[in-house]
This record gives structure tokens, C-alpha cells and sequence, in this order.
């Protein structure tokens, strides 16, 4: 009942070991693959893994979430890391020339007020993107921490979140 059998494998499985030559055939029944997009417990777009094939042929790649790592696929993705990597680059050096011109900024926002001194329209974060949009920059109002509408005259510190992890202060101004 051993390799005698025609067709058989060769499989012994003793002691949690596998023997002969069944090693090189369970490790010939895999294929190399780049994801296309994130998979869960098996990595990230751009990654290039080792897949069953029955994995890569039935759902991966009928999916679209990878393709065939080729050599011509391989030097395609490097490439397109080392432009995307380029293009990152380029965007941190303008997020930090943004930085620094916003850093210190002063924004003057003028509103009506009542007898007791409050604004009849609260500043918010939209009015504050406006008034950087007019002065050039493209801020949106996401990215102003201000933590609620502001309903009265004065000077007010405000962070602008920037790409990156980028942060600038600017003053807002409020005048009746």
C-alpha cells in the first residue's frame, strides 16, 4: 500500500511530518500575485504574495483584486511605486510651503452684532474656508478646528489640519 500503487503521491503522513517528495508538490500548487486592492489577513494594494492557486484562479483574479506576477507586471508595479513615491514627495514639499504661508495668517471676518454684543450670525468653519479661498489657498472646512460657531467679537487661534499630518495656526478676527 505504498508508493507501489500507480499514480499515488507518495503522501506518508507520520508524526504530524510529511515524507518524500509531496513537499515540492504542495509547494508547486502555489503562484505569485500582486493585489490590486487590500485583502484582509493577506495584505495590502501593491503587495506580491504567495497564493494557492485555486485561491488566485477561482477568486482573486475573477475578482479583479490581483493579478499575475509576471516579470513585465513586477517592473510595471516598481515603476508605478517609484511615481507614486515621486509624486508624495512633491506633495509634502507643497504642503509645506502651505504650512508657512498660513502660519500666522491673520483672517478678518466682520459681522453684525446685537445691544448685548453678540453676533446675529455665528462665524463658522465655512465662513473661514471662504475667506482663505478669496485669499488663495484651498481649504476645506474639514480641515479648521474650530469647535463651535463663534458668536462674538475677538481673536481667535485656529488650526488648519494640512495633508501629511500638516498643521498652521492662523488668527481669526471678528469685528462688529
Amino acid at each position: 500500500m505504498e508508493a507501489g500503487w500507480p499514480g499515488w503521491t507518495g503522501l506518508i503522513i507520520s508524526g504530524n511530518r510529511l515524507k518524500n517528495n509531496t513537499v515540492d508538490l504542495l509547494l508547486s500548487n502555489y503562484m505569485k500575485v500582486i493585489l490590486l486592492k487590500k485583502i484582509s489577513q493577506l495584505g495590502k494594494a501593491g503587495d506580491i504574495k504567495d497564493v494557492a492557486d485555486g485561491y488566485a484562479r477561482n477568486f482573486l483574479l475573477p475578482r479583479g483584486l490581483a493579478e499575475l506576477a509576471t516579470d513585465q507586471t513586477v517592473q510595471t508595479l516598481v515603476a508605478n511605486q517609484k511615481q507614486l513615491a515621486r509624486q508624495a514627495e512633491h506633495d509634502l514639499l507643497l504642503a509645506e510651503k502651505n504650512a508657512a504661508r498660513l502660519n500666522g495668517l491673520a483672517i478678518e471676518i466682520s459681522g453684525r452684532t446685537n445691544d448685548q454684543g453678540k453676533l446675529y450670525a455665528a462665524v463658522t468653519a465655512t465662513a473661514v474656508a471662504k475667506k482663505l479661498k478669496e485669499r488663495g489657498f484651498n481649504i476645506d472646512k474639514k480641515q479648521l478646528q474650530l469647535p463651535e460657531p463663534i458668536k462674538e467679537p475677538g481673536e481667535y487661534p485656529l488650526m488648519v489640519n494640512l495633508e501629511h499630518g500638516l498643521e498652521a495656526e492662523i488668527m481669526l478676527i471678528v469685528l462688529d
